[in-house]
């Protein structure tokens, strides 16, 4: 027991105490060579589809491409109504047209001087005849001279079809002067129908006519194809 405490109180040496090394630095040993790639796992499941992206912008519009070859003709249609021209007007121009008048009496007017007819429908002087069914214009106009320029006077100017009156225009003149009346109307004939005009008045005359105030008659048909009733 004595011994050893003395052996614990005893000074050790310095001298007999070796250098002190220096640290160890640490030994990294080097990697080895990467082992061979694992199979490949099983592929998971797909994810949810994200949200649709904005739009781009429309690109330009591409060359347009060359013309196709033109397709067959189409068959012809039907062939269309077999419509005549109609049209005519005439007049009286001059004294030596002018037509006496007797107070009372139904006078045919005649008009001479033929400026055209589309299809001869006019006989040259009083009647004008239709050679289609159709829808017409019908005009005339005359100028009555009084024989006596003292008296008053009536009249009717009127268009016969079929020697029956259809359309009447009827007036009473209070002053002393020639009469200048017109007539006009749209009327369904037939082909073959017969066209007058006629004057009538309470007093002796003439009718007269010029280039300036002429007694005419004149017609032409409208280009419908409905049937006249």
């Amino acid at each position: 027991m004595s011994e050893e405490k003395d052996l614990q109180g005893a000074a050790i040496d310095p001298s007999l105490l070796g250098p002190t090394l220096p640290p160890i630095p640490p030994f990294t040993l080097p990697t080895g060579p990467t082992g061979p790639t694992g199979v490949a796992g099983i592929t998971g499941p797909t994810g949810p589809t994200g949200p649709t992206g904005v739009a781009g912008i429309t690109g330009p519009t591409g060359p347009t491409g060359v013309t196709g070859i033109t397709g067959p003709t189409g068959p012809t249609g039907p062939t269309g109504l077999n419509v005549i021209e109609s049209a005519f007007r005439a007049s009286k121009q001059g004294p030596l047209e002018a037509q006496a008048y007797t107070a009372g009496d139904d006078l045919v007017l005649t008009f001479n001087n033929e400026q055209f007819d589309f299809g001869n429908e006019f006989d040259g002087v009083s009647t004008f005849q239709p050679n289609q069914d159709g829808v017409y214009s019908l005009a005339a106009g005359a100028r009555f001279s009084p024989s006596s320029t003292l008296v008053s006077y009536g009249f009717s100017f009127n268009i016969l079809l079929n020697n029956v009156e259809v359309i009447v225009a009827t007036n009473n003149v209070d002053f002393f002067a020639d009469l200048l009346v017109n007539i006009s109307t749209i009327y369904g004939l037939k082909a073959g129908d017969s066209v007058q005009v006629i004057f009538r008045a309470t007093t002796n005359g003439s009718i007269v006519g010029n280039q300036f105030n002429p007694t005419f008659f004149a017609a032409s048909r409208f280009p419908f194809t409905s049937p006249i009733p």
